[in-house]
């Protein structure tokens, strides 16, 4: 094991760059799929069970997908996992473009989401290994500042353009293709390898480091598998089951509150801004008061946030003005938090293990993580009908709460704060 942190220097700023563009769809998809299933709800009759079936079966393919990609990202390196997740997922969005119905819309959803998941595979840990550690927190929370900034925007004026001239469904998704194939190509000519992981991949084989190129085994140590136990609550359970309101944050609005097509477009366009000063006052505090701390004041902040955002018609009428902008000054509060909670969930659990199970690791989180997502999109529906949309919507914020809170207080106790530590090999 050793530092690499001066090695660093001259290519993390290209790395955090070009690999931050492959998860801009990541999140377009996560706001372009609620006003997706609105909008074909109406042309193909759809039933809030089809609608819960399509919104989790990006989650299902990233469950599979989740599976493999640690230990293919570990072996073959982080930039050959960026480049193939972002060409094939284009490649797929182009099929699912010209779906007949929402069972061939549904099966290239699964397809998206099984490749799509590489590209997580390869990003934190690119940003994690690159970038020095004084500065990692504020410059990974930049990136995700720059990714929400650029998915709101992307898929803000999508939703707006179609709504505003009246585009047929299909145009949004062939964007988000044409947008992935672009970046996979840059990728291809302008992305660096992670500068720890081909340094590690170098002494193994010299023989300088008598370790396997991805030691599994070293989850059998006690140490490390008490991290990963409390990385799948935090991240994976807690974490993926707080996400779900964006999934149905438009349907909620446009059924419910009666908002326009065109309204939601504008609104979550400033609403994207709002998401990425989060992203940026919460990488500023993660390398201020420490990765553990910052997460239990954003996960309280999301809490309320949802508390009051579906709980809008018992305060005010839907259909009015007031209620958008009760609704709306709520969804903001927790578009501020909610990404920046989970990507620094992520950045945390990269920093608590080596460079040789760091996307295995990630990748055993994220499986459960898609697991229970896809779960909880899969039942929404249901759980909306038999407690009403509104308690429907808001009783996860409950269960995710708990789930993230209990392991962190664990955490703080074990000392599993990350803040400055440099990234071993």
């Amino acid at each position: 094991m050793g530092n690499v942190e001066k090695s660093m220097e001259t290519r993390w700023k290209r790395i955090a760059a070009v690999a931050t563009l492959g998860n801009v769809t990541d999140i377009t998809d996560w706001t372009l799929i609620s006003t997706l299933v609105a909008i074909l709800a109406a042309i193909w009759r759809l039933s809030p069970v089809e609608v819960g079936l399509i919104v989790a079966a990006h989650n299902l393919g990233a469950i599979f997908g989740a599976i493999v990609q640690g230990p293919i990202a570990d072996y073959i390196g982080r930039k050959p996992m960026w480049v193939i997740s972002n060409f094939f997922t284009g490649c797929i969005w182009i099929a699912a473009a010209f779906s007949p119905g929402w069972q061939v819309l549904y099966v290239c959803r699964v397809l998206t989401g099984f490749v799509a998941s590489f590209s997580q595979a390869a990003f934190y840990p690119l940003i994690a290994e690159s970038v020095p550690a004084e500065r990692r927190g504020r410059i990974f929370m930049w990136a995700r500042a720059l990714i929400s900034i650029g998915a709101g925007l992307f898929s803000n004026s999508l939703i707006t353009l179609t709504g505003m001239y009246g585009w047929p469904w299909y145009y949004m998704v062939l964007a988000i293709a044409a947008f992935n194939i672009a970046v996979a190509l840059l990728g291809i000519v302008a992305l660096p390898e992670s500068p720890i992981w081909r340094k590690r991949v170098d002494a193994i084989q010299q023989g300088k480091l008598k370790e396997a190129r991805v030691p599994l085994k070293l989850f059998a140590k006690g140490e490390y598998l008490k991290r990963l136990v409390i990385a799948i609550f935090v991240n994976a359970i807690g974490g993926q089951i707080v996400v779900l309101p964006v999934y149905v944050g438009v349907y909620f609005a446009t059924s419910v509150l009666q908002v326009p097509l065109a309204v939601i477009g504008l609104i979550g366009l400033a609403g994207t801004f709002v998401g990425a000063v989060g992203a940026i006052v919460c990488g500023r505090l993660a390398d201020r008061i420490g990765r553990t701390r910052t997460l239990i004041v954003y996960i309280l902040l999301i809490f309320i946030a949802l508390q009051f955002q579906f709980r809008t018609i018992y305060f005010l009428p839907a259909g009015t003005l007031q209620s958008w902008i009760f609704y709306y000054a709520f969804a903001w509060l927790y578009s501020f938090c909610l990404g920046s909670f989970w990507e620094l969930s992520a950045l945390w659990t990269n920093e608590l293990f080596p460079t040789g199970i760091r996307a295995t690791a990630e990748g055993i989180v994220f499986t459960l993580g898609w697991i229970f997502l896809w779960l909880a999109n899969t039942l929404s529906g249901y759980v909306a009908g038999a407690l009403g949309i509104v308690e429907g919507y808001t009783i996860y914020s409950y269960i995710g709460a708990v789930l993230i809170l209990i392991p962190m207080g664990i955490a703080i106790k074990k000392g599993y704060e990350t803040k400055g530590i440099s990234m071993e090999f």
